[in-house]
């Protein structure tokens, strides 16, 4: 029973940094999409022009 818990206590473990890792890169695409998206901005009216 012991080797089951130990192991129980492994797979949650390993599931919240799968977890915590899937929230990191979701934040870095919302808040870094945006940062490029006004760099950008700038280059297209330049063409434009």
């Amino acid at each position: 029973m012991g080797k089951l818990m130990k192991g129980i206590r492994i797979a949650a473990n390993v599931a919240e940094i799968i977890v915590a890792s899937s929230v990191i890169v979701e934040l870095v695409e919302k808040y870094g999409g945006k940062k490029r998206k006004k760099k950008m901005l700038p280059l297209k009216l330049i063409q434009l022009t």
